[in-house]
């Protein structure tokens, strides 16, 4: 899914069609890995709870190596995905296929400790407890990537502590009163805003777009420009009407 998402996104990356560019590609395969991972916990918590319900018997010995296979194979996978830039929190596809590995990762581990403890304890209760613990974990993290996924393909307000920022920066003190504004992600490190001012003395929209050209990641906005009523009344910064959005 992964793979896919980062190729179809290059290949439509200057799409005419696409107003707001391919961006969005990445949450919605992070939706989509999230949704697979959901349902990998559910069936692995499922198959713990027979398995403890009706023990199966187990061959240690070929089992515990394929699980410390696997738990190498994945560590290297995840060495490869870390996360030295912080990329993760912006890209949600790549967060997704991070957390497949360290998902199948903690399998690998849960694994290998209920087959040494039911290979020389004879605790083979263990392993059907491992898987359960194993879902519950898999399936908190695929909850969350639903939700942080599922903010951005729904339009969801930026960081407040950013939509604020821009606000301070377009008013600053003075006549501008900003009516309207709204900041959402359109892609990874990639912003969008549509904004409405009311000023004593209107000027062109490439004003108000110079004083948050600084803002990081904002690389698409929109200003929509009135004039204030009342002109005495701006200047003293009370210019009436709606509230900010």
């Amino acid at each position: 899914v992964a793979w896919f998402a980062y190729v179809w996104a290059r290949r439509n990356a200057d799409n005419p069609d696409l107003v707001f560019g391919a961006g969005k590609v990445n949450a919605l395969a992070g939706f989509a890995s999230a949704v697979g991972l959901f349902l990998v916990a559910a069936y692995m918590g499922a198959e713990s709870i027979m398995r403890l319900v009706s023990p199966v018997p187990i061959s240690f010995g070929p089992a515990t190596l394929v699980a410390v296979i696997g738990l190498t194979v994945n560590l290297v996978s995840a060495w490869w995905l870390r996360d030295e830039d912080h990329s993760h929190a912006h890209d949600h596809n790549l967060k997704a296929a991070y957390m497949h590995v360290l998902a199948d990762a903690l399998t690998s581990v849960l694994a290998i400790f209920a087959l040494l403890g039911g290979r020389f304890w004879g605790l083979a209760w263990l392993d059907p407890v491992m898987g359960i613990v194993g879902a519950l974990v898999v399936g908190r993290w695929a909850l969350g990537l639903l939700r942080q996924t599922a903010r951005v393909l729904l339009d969801h307000r930026a960081d407040p502590v950013l939509h604020d920022d821009i606000l301070r920066r377009l008013e600053n003190g003075g006549a501008v009163k900003v009516r309207d504004l709204y900041v959402w992600n359109v892609g990874p490190r990639r912003l969008a805003a549509h904004v409405t001012v009311e000023d004593a003395a209107p000027r062109p929209p490439e004003f108000y777009k110079e004083l948050i050209a600084e803002v990081p990641h904002l690389e698409r906005v929109t200003v929509e420009v009135h004039s204030c009523p009342c002109p005495a009344e701006a200047q003293a910064g009370e210019c009436p009407g709606g509230g900010h959005a």
